[in-house]
């Protein structure tokens, strides 16, 4: 289990998260919400301890966060960050070995070479294991960063109770990518684990997300599950736009659309400028 109650991070007089807390247990998946500089990714800081908390604490199946070495956390939670550059030229397979390297002392054994290829496989990326990982478009690196962070949570039929951070795992991605990325998540959760995703397409997480965490301007709006988050009020209060809601047409969850008739009209209208250029050519 995963409890955090009344984190808080100040930097200097300024407040960038006020008072957040949630539960999350083994088998679910939650999703964080908001708008830019809501602190999305100060929460996810906080949990992996790249970050010190203001205030409040964050426990981990029922210990304090710091009363874990890093070196023990290592093998019990993985994260992906936004940014991952890397200056050396390595392969797609190696950059999905480091997910291992808490696992093993000098060299690989078999069952962490089987978890790499394991998770390559699930990445479709079966084709690029000896390619250069800088060489990669956008979207195939942000795969393999995935397939990172599962091995390296990899214990086999055990793994269960691990917790895994993804901070907008969807950038880069097609839609094709995207839902494989997140029905993998689920299903992760689903086998005895937590999964905290950041994610900027709502739609996307109350299709996936077992829970939703709503953040404006470092403020809670709100926590629990879908359908008792994913309001019109709550919704238009987080991102400032007008908003309406729906039942998905093949899923029992719920839809949402952003904006307005003005919006719509303003649409038309570049539509309409748009068809109405003329293509001069020489």
């Amino acid at each position: 289990m995963l409890n955090v109650e009344n984190l808080s991070f100040r930097k200097g007089n300024k407040t960038i998260l006020n008072k957040v807390s949630f539960r999350l247990r083994p088998g679910e998946f939650m999703a964080i919400l908001g708008s830019n500089g809501a602190g999305k990714s100060t929460l996810i800081k906080l949990i992996t301890r790249q970050q010190e908390a203001s205030s409040g604490s964050i426990h981990f199946r029922d210990r304090e966060l710091h009363s874990y070495s890093m070196e023990q956390l290592s093998t019990e939670r993985s994260v992906l960050t936004q940014q991952l550059n890397l200056a050396f030229q390595f392969t797609v397979e190696e950059v999905v070995m480091m997910g291992r390297y808490p696992h093993f002392k000098g060299q690989a054994r078999e069952e962490d070479v089987h978890a790499v290829r394991k998770a390559i496989h699930h990445s479709e990326l079966s084709s690029y294991t000896n390619r250069v990982y800088n060489t990669l478009s956008g979207g195939e690196q942000q795969r393999t960063q995935i397939a990172r962070v599962f091995t390296q949570l990899d214990e086999g039929e055990q793994t269960s109770g691990k917790l895994l951070l993804l901070d907008e795992p969807l950038n880069n991605l097609d839609i094709k990518h995207q839902h494989e990325v997140l029905h993998r998540a689920i299903e992760f959760a689903h086998e005895g684990n937590m999964v905290i995703a950041v994610l900027h397409d709502i739609n996307m997480a109350t299709q996936y997300a077992d829970q939703i965490l709503m953040l404006k301007k470092g403020e809670q709006l709100a926590y629990g599950p879908v359908e008792k988050v994913i309001r019109q009020d709550l919704l238009e209060t987080c991102y400032d736009m007008p908003v309406h809601i729906m039942k998905h047409p093949q899923y029992s969850c719920p839809m949402v659309c952003f904006g307005s008739r003005h919006h719509a009209q303003a649409v038309r209208i570049k539509e309409q400028l748009n068809n109405e250029l003329i293509t001069i050519e020489p």
